[in-house]
Parts: structure tokens; C-alpha cells; sequence
């Protein structure tokens, strides 16, 4: 949804850059932008709290009714799924509350920092590979490329068509390849469009052949294409699969965090690099991707289709999760709390 939002803003600015009252240009798109916020608001309402934060506030009677509300099916009348998973919730934030969630425990327990280190790396290495600079320097590029102001804004606005698209097809991927994989692959499909579109710029930038400056337009749409199918998805939920339910908030923030820092970065040097050196700067890109996909291949663990406690056995834990067994009412919990502290 947000790429679809990125889309309709990038042809409401298309659309608008024909309009030509006075001061409309700008006012009308912005104007605009206010209609999603405030539809979001009206619906905010009617969207159902959480059961598990209810739950950490002692509120049982409204968790229950929000778990039996969307888990009750005709198939189940009396609920017994629904209570089932209202007691697994129960059992698991008990076991949350024993488990030391500091951000102490991150980088003195070996298997979190490991987590922490893969949350740092993991979109560090995605942004690396040139999309916040042809996302954000897209305009540009196409101006180098000799077209005009009203076409680098139709191509720009394409190229978030190209990645609404990608991001359709990857539906159908990204739960079939080993997580590993998908990103290391990723890193390596996207450096082939980089090292085309590097080649077309060298050979024909400010010349005026047609063909070869189309050509460098096309590698960076097949470029974003490819992203799209293989990393944007994983870049953002792999985190949330490697790290326990205790600490998943803390990994989210780890991994954002870097990802800002990296964003930062990249949009300060992009446009000295690109004055300075040219094409050569996709080289940059390109060797971070051949470097990222082999550390990721080889060092990510993959969790497709893992429960909680498989992929904790995959970092050296034990079982992190209580399991509630509805035919007998019986709970299995193996806390790792005392050995949270003797890992220090």
C-alpha cells in the first residue's frame, strides 16, 4: 500500500505539472496528500486493538472478545480455536515477562547479537545496491540521459508503476525460495541491470543517440523491476522473523535505525559522486551487491516457513515458546530466563 501511495502521488504530480493556473502546480498535490490521512482517520475507529497489547494491560475481557470475533467461524461454533489461541497469547506473554527484553541482553547473549547484526546489515546491504539513489535521484538520471522535465516526471512516475507490479508478482515468490537465497539472488539480478545501465551511460551519455539513451532508461526500470520481486519484501519482514516475540520490537528499531543512517548517507553522497566521477559511481553499487550476496547467502539463516522455535534453534536457543495444548488444558513452557543470565 505504500508503494500504491507513492504511485498516486507520482501521477497527480504528472498531471499537475500540465496544469497551468497561478501557484496550482504545487497547492493542488499538496492538498491531495491530506485525502489519505484523513480517510485513514475516519476508519481509525473501526479497526480493532490489539489483543495481545490488551492483554499486557490486564484487559482479558476485551482481548477475548476481539480473539472470538475474528477467529469464530461457522465450522467452529463453540470457538475452541479461538480460546485455544487466547490461551496460547495468555501462556506466551507470561513467558515474555520471565525472558529479559533490555537492550543489555542484545549484545550480551551471542545468539541476539547475532540477530542484531543480521537487523543491521540486512537493509544496510538492500540500500546499497542504488534504489534510494535512483528513487530519489530518478529526475536527474533521466535529465542526464538528455530528456526534458515533462518526460523524467512521466518516467519517474513509471518506474513506481514498474515496482507496484514487481511487488504484485513477488506475492507469488517470496514464500517459495529460501530466504537466503531470495537475497543473495537479489543482490546479484539487480547488479547486472546496474552494470548495463553503467555501460549505456559511459557509451552514450551526451551524445544523441536515441537508442543507446533508451536503452539506459529501460536497465533502470528492469532494475527496479527486480528489486521489487526479490528485495523489497524480505528487506522489512525477515527481521521480524529472526527475532523472539520479547525482542521483535527492539529488532525492528535496530534494523530501521540502520536503515535511516544508510538512507542518509546515500542521498548526501549520490549527487557529489555522480558530478564527480559519472557512471563510475554505479561501480560502487555493484560491488556492494556482489559483496552483500555472498555474506548473505552464507551467513543469513533462512526461516521460511519456520515457527518461533525452529528458527530459535537455528541461532543456538532453546524454546522461547509456550505451547497450549486445548485437548488436555496443558501448557509446555521451557524459559530460557536463567540462561539469559548465564550467557552473559
Amino acid at each position: 500500500m505504500a508503494v500504491f501511495g507513492y504511485l498516486l502521488a507520482s501521477y497527480v504530480g504528472v498531471g499537475f505539472y500540465y496544469y497551468k493556473g497561478q501557484n496550482n502546480q504545487w497547492r493542488a498535490p499538496l492538498a491531495f496528500a491530506c485525502l489519505p490521512p484523513l480517510v485513514t482517520l475516519a476508519f481509525s475507529v473501526r479497526i480493532p486493538e490489539s489483543p495481545r497489547w490488551l492483554l499486557a494491560k490486564g484487559q482479558y475481557d476485551k482481548a477475548w472478545a476481539i480473539v472470538d470475533a475474528l477467529h469464530r467461524t461457522p465450522d467452529d461454533p463453540n470457538g475452541d480455536y479461538a480460546r485455544a489461541e487466547f490461551e496460547q497469547m495468555k501462556r506466551q506473554l507470561d513467558l515474555d515477562r520471565s525472558l529479559d527484553s533490555s537492550w543489555r541482553i542484545l549484545l550480551t547473549r551471542p545468539s541476539y547479537r547475532k540477530r542484531v547484526l543480521i537487523a543491521c546489515a540486512l537493509l544496510s546491504f538492500i540500500y546499497s545496491s542504488g534504489t534510494l539513489t535512483i528513487s530519489n535521484y530518478g529526475p536527474l538520471l533521466f535529465a542526464d540521459l538528455g530528456y526534458g522535465p515533462a518526460q523524467t516526471l512521466q518516467f519517474q512516475a513509471g518506474i513506481i508503476c514498474v515496482s507496484f507490479l514487481a511487488l504484485c508478482l513477488s506475492l507469488f515468490v517470496v514464500d517459495r525460495i529460501p530466504r537466503n537465497v531470495i537475497l543473495s539472488a537479489g543482490m546479484i539480478a539487480v547488479a547486472i541491470p546496474l552494470a548495463c545501465e553503467a555501460a549505456m551511460t559511459a557509451r552514450f551519455l551526451g551524445t544523441d543517440n536515441k537508442s543507446g539513451l533508451a536503452a539506459g532508461v529501460a536497465f533502470l526500470y528492469l532494475y527496479i523491476f527486480l528489486y521489487g520481486i526479490f528485495l523489497d519484501g524480505p528487506g522489512y519482514f525477515y527481521v521480524s522473523e529472526i527475532f523472539p516475540t520479547h525482542l521483535r520490537a527492539k529488532g525492528a528499531t535496530i534494523c530501521v535505525a540502520a536503515y535511516s543512517l544508510i538512507n542518509i548517507m546515500w542521498t548526501q553522497v549520490s549527487p557529489i559522486a555522480f558530478a564527480s566521477i559519472g557512471w563510475k559511481f554505479y561501480m560502487v553499487f555493484i560491488a556492494c551487491c556482489v559483496v552483500a550476496a555472498v555474506i548473505m547467502y552464507f551467513t543469513f539463516p533462512n526461516t521460511l516457513n519456520m515457527p518461533l522455535e525452529e528458527v530459535a534453534a537455528l541461532f543456538g536457543d532453546d524454546d522461547l515458546v509456550a505451547f497450549y495444548n486445548n485437548g488436555d488444558a496443558v501448557v509446555s513452557v521451557q524459559s530460557v530466563a536463567v540462561k539469559d543470565e548465564s550467557a552473559v
